[in-house]
């Protein structure tokens, strides 16, 4: 057999198709959904290696470790101060969720009445607004009341270390004392992180409330100008009164007529008409 003829001969085994990009699997999808919903705590990364930070911050001077000691201080305070003004503007925020809801829950109560709304298709486009708006306003108000919450665990320098400071030494026992703080500024920055983000998701929602609320007003204004103008004749409205009596009229300008008596009786209902 030549060469050209074993170049024509089909090889035994087909050729492998190279394998198809891996597909997001549910369990994937239903994980990034939940953290984007939940928001977890992101791992600690900064200052986590504890012989790496006492290398960094080891000195013989005792005022070079008093100065790194205020500098680890100053470190450790910034997470917890930020964690204190986030927890203040989301009680803040969740005082302004509150009224707004009401607020909104009671004025789309009046707004979907039908005798003020009396087109079915208006009165539907209101209520999805005002639903989109409260909904809205409930998560504005579960993201502010999730940055409040206490369900993570601090970190704090071990009180008891101070009687392990007597035989370091000033310079050294200051150093110890830095490395403590740094650790525990690292573990506690994640949480004061979590916190921001759950404010910023609240801000988020109740600014998307807001312009919902926009929409509301415009869809209002629309239905003002282009929707029906008939107006709801009322029973104790005397300029409607006898509208509202019209289709239920007998006999003889609005008097209710007893087919068994001569004589017209007048109701308290259409005695006006």
């Amino acid at each position: 057999m030549t060469e050209d003829d074993q170049k024509r001969v089909p090889s035994a085994s087909p050729p492998v198709a190279a394998d198809p990009p891996p597909a997001h699997s549910i369990t994937s999808m239903l994980l990034r959904l939940w953290q984007r919903v939940s928001l977890p705590v992101a791992k600690p990364e900064t200052f986590q290696d504890k012989r790496e930070i006492e290398d960094a911050v080891a000195t013989r001077s005792p005022d070079v470790a008093l100065d790194l000691l205020a500098e680890a201080r100053e470190i450790y305070d910034a997470p917890i101060a930020r964690a204190e003004s986030v927890e203040r503007r989301a009680t803040t925020l969740i005082g302004a969720v509150a009224v707004a809801a009401s607020l909104t829950v009671a004025g789309g109560s009046l707004l979907v009445d039908p005798a003020r709304i009396r087109d079915t298709w208006w009165r539907v486009a209101l209520s999805l607004l005002l639903l989109l708006v409260v909904l809205a306003f409930v998560m504005s108000g579960w993201r502010a009341v999730q940055a409040l919450s206490r369900v993570h665990k601090w970190t704090y320098p071990n009180d008891e270390d101070i009687l392990k400071h007597r035989d370091l030494g000033l310079a050294r026992a200051r150093g110890a004392r830095a490395v403590a703080l740094l650790r525990s500024a690292g573990a506690n920055e994640p949480i004061a992180r979590w916190k921001v983000a759950h404010l910023s998701a609240a801000t988020w929602w109740f600014l998307k409330a807001l312009v919902l609320l926009v929409g509301t007003a415009v869809v209002l204004l629309a239905y003002a100008i282009f929707g029906p103008n008939v107006a709801t004749p009322h029973i104790h409205d005397p300029s409607t009164r006898c509208e509202y009596w019209k289709p239920h009229r007998k006999i003889g300008e609005g008097r209710a007529v007893n087919r068994f008596r001569s004589r017209p009786r007048t109701t308290r209902s259409n005695r006006y008409c």
